[in-house]
């Protein structure tokens, strides 16, 4: 038996979804709709959820996917009551997360991926190559696209996190802090029929993020022989991101970050030569947005 939650908007993809749920999943399940159009969070979404369902096994999954595996419910109470030691079940994860702002992803190396992606109804990639002949890999953090745990581990969403974005590393770190193990399986695949919407809300969600959990990162399944590179290229890219959307404070801070952790790297310095050779400009836009 299986809670399916899901945090809802779209009338016509929830439609979808659950007539595709009916016809696939294989088990006795209850599907959960959270009807949220920026209402709450999707952490507060998703507790409610918790809180109304009644079945052990738990599965948040987004509105926007179509399954096509066959009786895929068997297969994931399988994996969640026969994989030891299992916290969280997810189709795309990464086996490193650098202490640097970044998305659950770091690099193509490090990512495991088992689902089918489409953008404005146009194929995008099949990730679903890593795991011929596995049946799942251990991961440090997993994409929302997909989660899947058992109520019993009492994981729940982190509510001071606002907005939508990060959820998903949160409770992934969580898991990992109850010595728990986050996987990806390569036995249920869906259609995902959107990417993310990585935008301003999403930079200032994972600078809370990372004020939040830096004292727990980095974390990875094994050791990692240029890790000090990818830190140093997601601090880089995430002030970039900062920049991008006029986030001087935010561009400062991480300046500032860079220099606390590469004091001897050329790294923040750059950084900091950006900022002051852009401020006039940024400023000046500032105050032309503040006139309209």
């Amino acid at each position: 038996m299986l809670s399916i939650i899901v945090s809802s908007y779209k009338d016509n993809l929830y439609s979808a979804l659950a007539t595709n749920i009916a016809t696939t999943c294989g088990i006795e399940y209850e599907l959960i709709r959270i009807d949220n159009p920026g209402i709450m969070s999707i952490n507060s979404a998703y507790n409610q959820g918790i809180d109304k369902s009644n079945f052990e096994h738990l599965l948040f999954v987004h509105e926007d996917v179509l399954f096509e595996t066959s009786e895929w419910g068997k297969i994931l109470l399988s994996t969640l009551e026969n994989v030891p030691n299992v916290g969280l079940v997810g189709l795309a994860g990464s086996t490193f997360k650098t202490k640097a702002p970044s998305g659950w992803w770091i690099d193509h190396k490090f990512q495991k991926m088992f689902i089918t992606e489409y953008r404005n109804g146009r194929l995008i990639g099949a990730f679903n190559q890593d795991g011929l002949g596995r049946d799942f890999d251990e991961v440090v953090t997993l994409d929302g696209v997909f989660l899947a745990s058992k109520k019993s581990l009492g994981l729940r969403f982190d509510e001071n996190l606002s907005g939508f974005h990060n959820y998903d590393l949160a409770i992934s770190i969580k898991s990992i802090q109850k010595k728990l193990k986050n996987i990806i399986s390569y036995q249920i695949n869906v259609k995902h029929f959107s990417s993310g919407n990585f935008n301003k809300d999403w930079v200032i969600s994972t600078h809370h993020f990372y004020k939040m959990y830096k004292n727990f990162l980095p974390v990875r399944t094994q050791k990692i022989e240029e890790e000090v590179k990818f830190e140093k290229a997601k601090y880089l890219w995430f002030f970039n991101e900062c920049f991008y959307y006029g986030k001087l404070d935010l561009c400062l801070y991480y300046a500032f970050e860079a220099f606390k952790h590469f004091p001897m790297s050329r790294l923040p310095y750059l950084m900091i030569l950006k900022i002051i050779f852009r401020l006039p400009s940024l400023l000046k836009g500032q105050a032309q947005l503040k006139i309209k």
